[in-house]
């Protein structure tokens, strides 16, 4: 048990605090997972749209409710209130935000234009729709629930990978005796291959391209949090992947993101690409706080460690 506390203390390491979080709520995907492939059968894959939007609205509820669990476990062991995990309710965090969705669109469309460029795929101009027919209503709510299911998960990544867990991992890092910048590179590194990792269930058979690229986008909704010492700019960053989705066609149960571009792809360049996109992305990142903030470098808060129980309780 002494290897999982501090030492001369009853509190976990802080590298134990930081990982419980993902491991905990990881552990209830996996099980959510298996008991959803095993109701809806190994073979199923065609679903009416009352059934598409109900599985995406319960994956939705459950995402929120995996990021209160994350919360609840972080704010128990740290001492700490829930805006030390990058969360606020501000015109700032707002701002970064939408910020963040327009630079990962645009990001992605830079992207996109040199895959053009490079002749290894073609874009066109093609308004596409979500796939599905009805009134405006039945639209309208389809795309709530779709793109609040990507929002949910979204948030529960950074929450999960960024608020939670590379705080902790450089106070860890920085009480071995590393200086802080050392200690937030390498929790930064650390933070980021669990994050690729994670994704590891999305590879369909082969892993090592979803673990990959997800470590290489990752790199910009870090800078994000690194340089901003909120939460704000990487989930916009993160959600404004969905332009890049809708582009690609991607189909949830055959819910399909609205899209103006369509991308057809000539080759595979599954790194290439997702390098030039990360990069871009980065440097619009770099770029955004560099204007707002008047220079670029890592925020204090995420050196700042709060002892335990030391914070007022009310102040969340």
């Amino acid at each position: 048990m002494k290897r999982i506390r501090e030492k001369n203390s009853q509190q976990l390491r802080a590298s134990v605090r930081g990982s419980l979080p993902a491991i905990v709520t990881g552990t209830i995907l996996v099980i959510l997972h298996i008991s959803m492939a095993i109701i809806l059968g190994p073979t199923a894959t065609e679903f009416s749209l009352a059934e598409a939007v109900g599985i995406v609205g319960f994956q939705l509820l459950v995402a929120v409710i995996l990021v209160v669990i994350a919360l609840g476990l972080a704010t128990r062991l740290d001492g700490k209130p829930i805006r030390a995990y990058g969360l606020e309710s501000s015109a700032t965090w707002a701002r970064d935000f939408l910020a963040g969705i327009a630079i990962s669109a645009v990001g992605s469309g830079l992207a996109f234009g040199y895959l053009d460029y490079r002749g290894y795929a073609s874009i066109s101009v093609e308004v596409s729709g979500l796939g599905v027919t009805g009134g405006p209503f039945v639209v309208s709510s389809v795309l709530v629930v779709l793109l609040g299911y990507v929002l949910a998960n979204n948030v529960y990544e950074e929450v999960v990978f960024r608020g939670i867990m590379l705080p902790n991992f450089t106070e860890g890092l920085e009480g071995r005796g590393l200086s802080p910048t050392l200690a937030v590179v390498l929790a930064a590194v650390g933070s980021l291959f669990v994050f690729g990792l994670w994704h590891i269930p999305l590879g369909a058979g082969n892993p090592i391209p979803e673990v990959i690229t997800s470590f290489v986008i990752g790199i910009a909704f870090t800078l994000a949090y690194l340089f901003t010492g909120r939460l704000g700019l990487p989930i916009g960053v993160h959600f404004g992947g969905v332009f890049l989705e809708g582009a690609l066609g991607t189909s949830f149960l055959g819910l399909e993101l609205p899209t103006l571009f369509v991308l057809e792809a000539h080759t595979t360049v599954t790194y290439e690409f997702s390098v030039v996109r990360a990069l871009l992305v980065s440097l619009l990142v770099v770029g955004w706080v560099r204007l707002t903030y008047g220079d670029v470098r890592i925020h204090e808060a995420i050196y700042q460690s709060t002892p335990v129980r030391e914070e007022n309780s009310d102040d969340t």
